[in-house]
């Protein structure tokens, strides 16, 4: 059975990249407010600023409206204060995240997001998570047609001591993702990690 696990910046982006969250999300949220007060005004542009770093809508909107409260609640009334409760709100955001558990052998996990959103990072991440806890791992490359993306993998899979299936440049991504999973069940993987190309439905080859 496949898990799809769907990597967006609530996965990859936030743990990865909380500097680059940090500079759009807290420098530009100084700029909307100008001055160092807290305004009406300027919430909808504080949420506009979270997406645009890669937040997410959903989370964005309940990170702000948790800052309105705050506000309302007269916790909040310089910038200083907003971001201090900004940087809280999405550190108690990322300890939300759920913890995977290996229900099936093997547990196979499909990486899908857009792309440079940090897939591939994020399966090697994953795979020295799981090589800690004991547990045997198999890769996949199913990103067949961009430039170097098996090899960006096989590098990764070398320097993690760990099995990698791959097909030939541009072959059928279902064939390699198919392999992968036969390959897993017969030398008894116990976690299979496939990686995705990260374009879009509207691209060919995607």
């Amino acid at each position: 059975m496949i898990y799809s696990i769907v990597v967006t910046a609530l996965l990859s982006s936030w743990r990865e990249g909380l500097t680059k969250t940090s500079q759009k999300a807290f420098g530009r949220l100084v700029s909307v407010l100008g001055a160092s007060e807290i305004t009406n005004a300027t919430w909808a542009q504080r949420e506009g600023v979270l997406i645009q770093a890669d937040i997410g809508v959903s989370v964005s909107g309940r990170v702000v409206g948790a800052l309105q409260e705050a506000a309302r609640n007269q916790v909040l009334h310089r910038a200083a204060d907003l971001r201090e409760a900004l940087r809280q709100q999405l550190r108690g955001r990322l300890a939300e995240t759920p913890t995977v558990q290996l229900t099936t052998s093997p547990f196979v996990i499909l990486m899908v997001g857009v792309n440079g959103s940090g897939k591939t990072t994020t399966v090697a991440k994953l795979v020295h998570h799981f090589q800690k806890q004991g547990k045997s791992v198999l890769l996949g490359p199913a990103d067949t047609f961009r430039a170097a993306a098996v090899q960006q993998l096989g590098e990764r899979a070398v320097r993690l001591d760990v099995e990698m299936i791959s097909g030939a440049p541009e072959s059928d991504r279902g064939a390699v993702t198919f392999d992968t999973i036969q390959a897993g069940i017969a030398w008894h993987e116990e976690v299979i990690r496939v990686d995705t190309a990260g374009w879009l439905q509207t691209r060919s080859n995607s």
